[in-house]
């Protein structure tokens, strides 16, 4: 609202009688009296007494402020403080690392361990914890490259592209290999899924625009980080997971190939492109394209499935309704009804277990899902020489199953059913839950161990998993309860963890760590010491703790 103007008013003037030739004052002399001195002397001791107020005033707030300044840098946690030195160790085979930074995150990426604060690398060490890199380099991710060397990838956005700089951990430096952004753009990376972890393979920028017809024109930019690069038409790179949006990598477990799609007669339609090469090996004409491995696929025509190879040739031929992909083997399906094959393409079982639909009043139809299991409705397992098939792969949100069958599958084809039962056989720890709160617990060899029951709880149990290798920890919402793995009694506490690796020995009990190496002894306090954790690399063993926040980093290497 705007200010209004003030009304004007004209004061009235006292009328004021002027006299001509006023009388002259006569000069008067201002001698100071005693008590005028007296007063200025006053006056002084005031201002002296106001300066010193003033200053110790002045005081307060400097120790108010300075101490304030003190809990902000070094007590508040959230205060810019200079961390104190990091502590690294050696005695004999046992290297340790533990960071005394806030916020610091520790992890082992190839023969590299990095310490990053946030969003900023602040070391690169060797698994020994000699020092690599030192600084403080900006970066959202960091990736082992297909060549071996480590790459940090800082991802910036901006409006309607992306800028994505890479940077080599090169002698001691990190230098900027590559930098790319283009308007329209959004770049993602291109990955390699191995057995030692993901790979950078490049990135891949999707670009969508109209050509002088007003048709659709998808372009891909891919640039590698050795330095090809590569514009793409009509086709976009899918890899093993369907690319949402902007940002979702492409992962493919070839460290050459990767497969495409393209949309024909508003359906999707797959082929492979040759990465090393620049150009489509199997141009798209697949309904269905999905890697077992660097060389072969499964692959579907007119709704059957086969397997070829990169140069198309049909290494099982177009029979099956599906073939499911898993590790080491593959479950294979004829209208609703499953069977186990080898690697090789030997059926171990006839077509005699029956696939389940997710509904009673629906039959079973497998769909090949590429960002989540391979199937909804069944999972499968290979432990040694056996096999197990869990036909209803649990109930799951609006998944309720008929019944409930798990198959114990022996290399010749026979097989054992356990009726009622869900399955799990994660992270070293197998079991079949039989009723609410009752469990069996197997063996590696698929004999039961001991039933373990929870009965008397008020809550229900939902999870079970194996810590230490020798302590069970039963999981409901809010509880917990430990059991012994080799007895099944419930214990108050996870239990002491021993174990002999080569030459070395560790032992966990009441939070603190102890490894001992030929007559080297050290120990280190850790909180929730976990085994699966230990990791085994080829001249060592490591293991990372979180410790509340105050991670520890400890290398054993491996003796003569």
């Amino acid at each position: 609202m705007a200010k209004t103007k003030k009304e004007e008013i004209t004061p009235e003037v006292e009328e004021v009688k002027v006299v001509e030739n006023p009388p002259v004052e006569e000069e008067v002399k201002i001698i100071d009296s005693p008590v005028e001195e007296e007063n200025k002397e006053s006056k002084f001791k005031k201002v002296l007494s106001e300066l010193k107020s003033f200053l110790f005033i002045v005081i307060i707030i400097g120790v108010i402020g300075g101490g304030t300044w003190y809990w902000y840098t070094h007590i508040y946690d959230g205060g810019n403080k200079k961390d104190a030195p990091a502590i690294t160790t050696k005695d004999g085979n046992i290297y340790s690392y533990s960071s005394s930074a806030k916020h610091a995150d520790l992890s082992v990426l190839g023969d590299y361990l990095i310490e990053r604060e946030d969003n900023y690398v602040t070391k690169i060490m060797d698994l020994k914890t000699e020092i690599l890199f030192e600084g403080q380099q900006e970066c959202n991710s960091f990736y082992l490259g297909v060549d071996g060397a480590l790459y940090l990838v800082l991802d910036e956005f901006g409006e309607n592209e992306n800028t994505v700089t890479i940077y080599k951990l090169d002698d001691e430096e990190l230098k900027e290999v590559f930098s790319i952004s283009k308007l329209g753009v959004y770049y993602a990376p291109i990955l390699y899924e191995s057995k030692d972890g993901d790979r950078l393979i490049g990135f891949a920028g999707h670009y969508y625009t109209q050509d002088e017809y007003g048709d659709d024109v998808d372009t891909e930019y891919i640039s590698l980080i050795n330095g090809s690069n590569y514009e793409v038409e009509n086709i976009d790179l899918f890899g093993n997971s369907i690319r949402l949006g902007v940002s979702d990598e492409i992962y493919t477990g070839s460290d050459r190939y990767v497969i495409t799609y393209k949309e024909a007669n508003e359906e999707y339609i797959y082929g492979l492109y040759d990465l090393k090469e620049g150009k489509e090996v199997i141009e798209p004409t697949y309904e269905i394209m999905k890697e077992i491995d660097g060389n072969r696929y499964v692959v579907q025509k007119n709704n059957k499935a086969a397997i070829i190879d990169v140069n198309r040739k049909i290494l099982l031929d177009y029979k099956y309704d599906f073939i499911d992909v898993n590790d080491g083997f593959f479950v294979v399906g004829k209208g609703n009804k499953l069977a186990i094959m080898d690697d090789k393409y030997n059926l171990v079982t006839d077509f005699v277990f029956e696939a389940q639909s997710g509904s009673k009043d629906t039959e079973f139809e497998y769909e090949y899902y590429y960002c989540c299991a391979n199937a909804p409705t069944f999972v499968a397992y290979k432990i040694g020489d056996k096999y197990v098939l869990v036909t209803n792969n649990r109930d799951y949100g609006y998944f309720e199953y008929d019944k409930h069958e798990a198959y114990f599958i022996n290399s010749d084809g026979k097989y054992d059913t356990l009726v009622e039962s869900e399955f799990s056989a994660e992270d070293g720890l197998i079991y079949a839950k039989v009723d609410d709160n009752k469990f069996v617990i197997y063996n590696d060899n698929l004999t039961e161990k001991y039933e373990l029951s929870f009965e008397k709880y008020d809550f229900n149990i939902y999870d079970l998993y194996l810590i230490n290798e020798n302590t069970i920890v039963a999981s409901s919402d809010k509880n917990m309860v430990y059991v012994d793995y080799e007895t099944g009694e419930i214990v108050d506490n996870e239990l002491e963890f021993n174990k002999e690796i080569d030459d070395m020995v560790i032992n966990y009990m009441n939070n603190k760590l102890t490894i001992k190496v030929d007559k080297i002894e050290k120990s280190f306090d850790v909180v929730g010491f976990d085994y699966l954790d230990f990791k085994e690399v080829k001249d060592g063993y490591y293991y990372i703790s979180e410790n509340e926040d105050k991670p520890i980093y400890i290398f054993v290497e491996k003796g003569e």
